[in-house]
């Protein structure tokens, strides 16, 4: 490719990124005098999933089995145990509740976030479904539904749909809660 033509490739490629000018709208109305905050950032607030549609229907399936789980804690078994803190990077202590079977199957896992004194800063309770697979995560930065153990809904604190998560941040945040979980189960002897 001779010189010209990557001068004319350069200039092709400059104008057609200025051609959108939808990033120079976000910091035009980002200096603009009286704007609120709402309408500095394109993206919709985040709101319930829509009735009857596939994320509520999940959402609503997720939070059935945590109910169901809940009101029949007092049938599992129960114990309580640190986690190596070269998993999981810090101190936490997990508490699993699970079923005495063949094989066992987990039914709830809390996961906890301790401070250097041993005391409780967050959690993260974790939800599994009659194949002992993850289904439900409630952690202090959302709600997360499970489909055979891959993330298929990330909803805020008070069960809204997030917009604008990059899948890669999704995945991240998905796999560090299975890693975390992995680690708990593994203290259980349950995996």
């Amino acid at each position: 490719m001779n010189k010209l033509s990557r001068l004319l490739l350069v200039v092709v490629a400059a104008t057609s990124m200025n051609a959108c000018k939808s990033c120079k709208k976000d910091e035009l109305a980002a200096t603009e005098p009286g704007k609120k905050a709402t309408e500095l950032n394109p993206r919709p607030a985040p709101q319930m999933p829509a009735p009857g549609t596939d994320a509520d229907n999940k959402r609503l399936a997720a939070l059935a089995l945590a109910t169901q789980i809940e009101s029949g804690l007092s049938g599992f078994k129960h114990d309580e145990k640190p986690l190596d803190p070269a998993l999981v990077g810090q101190n936490k202590k997990a508490e699993c509740w699970w079923v005495e079977a063949s094989p066992e199957q987990p039914k709830k896992l809390i996961i906890k976030d301790l401070d250097a004194s041993g005391k409780v800063q967050s959690q993260t309770e974790m939800y599994f479904d009659e194949k002992a697979m993850l289904n439900y995560a409630k952690a202090p930065d959302g709600h997360f539904v499970f489909h055979n153990e891959a993330l298929a809904l990330w909803l805020d604190p008070e069960q809204r749909l997030k917009h604008g998560i990059k899948p890669q941040d999704a995945s991240a945040r998905a796999n560090a809660l299975k890693k975390e979980m992995s680690a708990a189960l593994m203290a259980f002897k349950l995996r």
